[in-house]
């Protein structure tokens, strides 16, 4: 008896180096610290919208700045690309964002105010 096995239906593009199971397993870490003018949210990982409710936890709090570094994030939903919108409006500060989040915050924003 035969077996075939079927291939996969969708290509996914992963970063140099990471396998399929490393990115279904990887979920949201948020380390935080302070630069001595505001609270740093250091963030990795991938982030979805069950996490937002986290990342408003740990911006909570007595801070003249708050400051979101994305340097080690791998993916993120609509709602969180619509949530982060929403936070800089505010005055919270996107470092180390990725080309693709910041222009897709961008379209999200300009789609927003075009309804």
């Amino acid at each position: 008896m035969f077996f075939k096995t079927k291939k996969p239906s969708t290509f996914s593009r992963l970063p140099f180096g990471m396998s399929n199971a490393a990115i279904s397993v990887m979920t949201l870490r948020i380390t935080t610290g302070s630069d001595g003018q505001g609270r740093i949210l250091r963030l990795s990982g991938r982030i979805r919208s069950t996490d937002i409710e986290n990342i408003r936890e740990a911006m909570k709090g007595k801070a003249d700045r708050i400051v979101l570094d994305f340097e080690e994030v791998t993916l993120v939903d609509l709602d969180v690309v619509r949530f982060l919108g929403v936070s800089e409006a505010e005055g919270v500060e996107l470092v180390n964002c990725s080309p693709y989040i910041r222009d897709w915050i961008f379209r999200e924003r300009n789609s927003e105010e075009r309804d």
